[in-house]
């Protein structure tokens, strides 16, 4: 900016104007924050694929839920950043001992699902700010249900 301007060196409301401008320069540094994490995501792209591929024809569905893996890496940033949860950040796509899987209610985003893939249990299943949804306890027995689906991949 224009140091010479008195309307930036001496505005009106000092507490205002710095509010202002630190938000602009913290939505700056998130930004490229987030570009430098999308560029690692896409050099993990490969190495996810090669780890979970053979999962990523796995569907389960009854008549309501339908729940599948998700298979790219921008997909756990991007349904992080929409459910407000740490999916991406948390880098949950270089969990080799897990399966990460997504519950769709009439094709709307219900929770994801965290299944170890060690114990074939279920270890999470979180909504949006990690809360439960109102189909919780059904989606979890759904997956419980269908763990024989997971083995059998596993062991292919």
């Amino acid at each position: 900016r224009d140091t010479h301007n008195p309307h930036y060196i001496c505005p009106e409301d000092l507490n205002a104007a710095h509010d202002y401008w630190h938000k602009k320069r913290e939505q700056l540094y998130n930004k490229r924050k987030e570009e430098d994490e999308r560029k690692k995501a896409k050099v993990e792209q490969a190495r996810y694929v090669q780890i979970k591929s053979k999962y990523f024809d796995l569907n389960i569905s009854n008549n309501l839920i339908d729940i599948s893996v998700l298979n790219n890496v921008d997909d756990f940033y991007r349904l992080g950043k929409e459910m407000h949860i740490c999916l991406g950040q948390m880098q949950y796509y270089k969990k080799d001992s897990s399966l990460i899987l997504l519950a769709k209610v009439e094709g709307k985003i219900m929770e994801v699902i965290e299944l170890s893939l060690d114990t074939l249990t279920v270890i999470q299943s979180r909504s949006y700010c990690n809360q439960p949804s109102e189909y919780h306890d059904q989606i979890v027995s759904l997956v419980k249900a269908n763990v024989g689906l997971v083995a059998k991949l596993r062991a292919a």
